[in-house]
């Protein structure tokens, strides 16, 4: 292709695809993609890619038909390389999540674990051949995993799986599930990117903490229970710090008019990033005060109003100020 400038005609330069979207770790992945497979390899890795891609927006719009009919289009033309081939492994890092996502919807679960699973195990292959962002993606699938949980009541494996994830992402201990675990390929990849799941995954679950049951109780203790302080460099995750020793604070006996102060200031100090965990705090605040006879409507009416300009989804609020009504 050429362009004209400064009255010569010139070759114009080829623009590469892009191939991983997702942020830094997308970035992060296409850049080192570059380096690995020629121009030929890298069209065909991002048209495959954008079917996949296409599969999982019409399953999330529950248009199966058509998730299905692209699914098995851009698995057809991954079966065109060899499983052992740089390109196929690369494919499967769009094509196992998919279909994991696709027989979720048609509630197929046990096969949708299955694709998830293969989809941590698989990639590990990856990993070792020097694509150390990939291990985020494998413990995304932990995540992903602890959704499909979440959705079919299955707290406590749900919690298991964010406690996992959660503990190799702050603190390096690897995780129980599957193997082959690389924590030198997760040190290499950037704090601000290990800081961005973390809050995911953990402001995510929060809200599966609403509106507060004994069963949400012992889902945080399955799911937080077992935090300590983030390695250095993760000063992102501060306030989910924070937040998670005021719960532990809540959970104390003895401790109501400590917990109470503590909560309010977070609440007021917080950035808007972290308002589910601000409605979490409030609906405990609710609860502490009604064992110590000090909550009546006004006190309803002040929590409900600052409850209602917190950024979080209607859903959440009608749940909690329902639970929280007098």
């Amino acid at each position: 292709m050429t362009e004209k400038r400064n009255g010569k005609m010139q070759a114009k330069e080829a623009v590469s695809p892009e191939i991983f979207q997702g942020g830094d770790f997308g970035e992060l992945l296409n850049n080192h993609v570059e380096k690995k497979i020629d121009q030929h390899e890298k069209e065909l890795l991002s048209a495959v890619g954008a079917d996949y891609g296409e599969a999982l927006t019409l399953a999330r719009n529950n248009d199966l038909d058509k998730a299905e009919w692209y699914m098995n289009k851009a698995h057809q033309e991954q079966e065109n390389f060899s499983q052992t081939s740089l390109v196929y492994q690369l494919l499967d890092l769009h094509g196992l999540p998919v279909k994991a996502y696709f027989h979720y919807k048609k509630k197929e679960y046990k096969l949708a674990e299955q694709y998830l699973r293969d989809s941590t195990s698989k990639s590990a292959d990856l990993v070792k051949e020097g694509f150390y962002m990939v291990e985020c993606h494998r413990i995304q699938q932990l995540h992903n995993l602890a959704r499909m949980y979440f959705k079919r009541n299955e707290l406590e494996h749900g919690g298991q799986m964010i406690s996992e994830a959660l503990l190799y992402m702050t603190q390096e201990m690897i995780p129980t599930v599957d193997s082959n675990w690389h924590v030198d390929s997760l040190r290499q990849c950037p704090m601000s990117l290990r800081c961005g799941m973390i809050l995911q995954l953990a402001l995510e679950t929060a809200g599966e903490l609403l509106p507060p049951t004994l069963r949400q109780q012992e889902l945080y203790k399955s799911a937080f229970g077992n935090w300590s302080e983030p390695l250095p460099g993760l000063t992102d995750c501060e306030p989910l710090n924070q937040w998670i020793k005021l719960k532990n604070l809540y959970l104390l006996e003895h401790s109501d008019e400590a917990f109470v102060e503590s909560a309010i200031d977070f609440a007021l100090t917080a950035p808007a990033q972290f308002d589910i965990l601000k409605l979490v705090l409030i609906v405990n605040m609710t609860d502490t005060l009604r064992k110590t006879s000090n909550y009546d409507p006004a006190v309803y009416k002040d929590l409900s109003a600052f409850g209602q300009k917190l950024k979080v989804s209607r859903r959440y609020k009608l749940a909690c100020f329902t639970y929280m009504q007098p």
